[in-house]
């Protein structure tokens, strides 16, 4: 899958493929450094903390990319999540420029990078600062302008230095929120912040609004874990949705956020039958037109329980046939709108833990067949439905 892309870089590397592009690539590269920081991949746990500080830079992409990885210029590499045409945005700190090469995820990593290193990460001004200072560059490293260009600074060796990636990040943050007249607080808790003794700083033991230092470390780690839990089932989420995947994805995310099962699908309230079998949710399917035909049943035993010998001229079920019938359809249209996503969320999950106990290829594959999306039923469902919508209202008219 991304045999070119190692093989430009001179690395061996072993990874499993997990579905998606772009989750095999972090799972597989994450953290890892090619080229001698020509390319380095985000690894996953420090994704959501990347694109917070992107967002700060580049504020109207906010919520609309998905990092993979920085180069030795400090630039981070994206997806565009939400364009009509798939491709990738370079965001460049020191041009307060955003960049777009209208390329697969795929295509950018394994064939534009090896085959056109320059126009993709700038090689040959890395082989030239690299030949003038011998210096290397760590991980978390990255060669940042001295004085940035969109400040007047020259584009020349003169003007570059090496710096910690965050810390450059976080500069030309503060600097780009000035520039766009929006108030910078003097001092903003960083991440460097805790690495470097923000806990050890005193403890007033009487300002109970505060928690102990270790209260506070304890949290802070275990909000991190559930952060990196959540990204890694949202990824694997999106390999069973396969269609229309950033807005249930979303809408997942919101759920969890608010810690509720119901939420809206206007799909579902106007076609709950073909909305079910459309996302394969074949026990829902049958458990609401067997409640329908239940209710139904109710309405007709009761109407003849209540209206006695009345009961045995059919005109006198029409008002009650159609007042029901509407009720009904309402009723039940609303439960689905509401928690037809928690529904459609718990079975993705189901697939998910599926797909992860799966001990052989077989298995695997089932799993996977059983998301995506069913057009074909739900074609045939909507044809029969019309059709005998048709047939009642041609047998109303004509009073059979």
């Amino acid at each position: 899958m991304y045999c070119d892309f190692l093989k430009f870089f001179n690395k061996s590397i072993e990874y499993n493929i997990y579905g998606s592009d772009y989750r095999t690539f972090i799972i597989g590269f994450g953290g890892v450094q090619f080229g001698g920081g020509l390319f380095t991949v985000f690894a996953k746990a420090d994704i959501r903390l990347w694109e917070e500080k992107v967002a700060d830079v580049f504020p109207k992409y906010k919520g609309n990319f998905l990092l993979f990885g920085h180069d030795w210029m400090g630039r981070c590499y994206a997806i565009d999540r939400f364009s009509e045409e798939e491709k990738i945005l370079i965001f460049d700190p020191g041009t307060l420029e955003v960049y777009d090469i209208p390329l697969k995820f795929r295509d950018f990593v394994n064939k534009a990078i090896p085959m056109n290193p320059n126009e993709c990460l700038a090689i040959d001004g890395f082989m030239k600062w690299h030949n003038t200072t011998k210096c290397d560059i760590s991980d978390i490293e990255c060669v940042s302008y001295k004085v940035p260009p969109f400040l007047g600074g020259a584009e020349e060796i003169d003007n570059l230095e090496t710096s910690k990636l965050i810390d450059y990040w976080k500069i030309i943050g503060r600097t780009a929120k000035t520039l766009r007249g929006e108030e910078v607080p003097p001092e903003e808790v960083e991440l460097e912040d805790f690495e470097d003794g923000f806990f050890d700083r005193p403890y007033n033991d009487e300002d109970t609004d505060l928690m102990p230092v270790e209260d506070v470390e304890e949290y802070a780690n275990q909000l991190a874990d559930e952060e990196e839990a959540f990204f890694e089932l949202q990824q694997k989420r999106a390999e069973y949705i396969k269609r229309n995947v950033d807005t249930y994805l979303a809408k997942f995310k919101k759920m969890h956020r608010n810690n509720t099962k119901a939420s809206w699908n206007w799909c579902a309230f106007l076609f709950g039958g073909a909305w079910f079998l459309y996302r394969k949710m074949y026990k829902c399917f049958i458990l609401t037109y067997l409640v329908i035909y239940a209710v139904a049943i109710a309405i007709v035993a009761g109407g003849f329980i209540l209206m006695g010998e009345m009961a045995l001229n059919i005109a006198n079920w029409s008002p009650l046939i159609w007042i029901g019938s509407v009720a009904i359809g309402l009723f039940i249209g609303i439960v689905i709108g509401l928690f037809s996503d928690s529904w459609y969320r718990n079975k993705v999950d189901k697939l998910v833990a599926r797909g992860d106990n799966a001990q052989t290829d077989e298995e695997w594959e089932k799993a996977h067949k059983k998301g995506g999306t069913n057009i074909p039923l739900m074609i045939i469902f909507l044809i029969l439905s019309i059709v005998d919508a048709a047939s009642i209202i041609i047998l109303w008219l004509y009073g059979i």
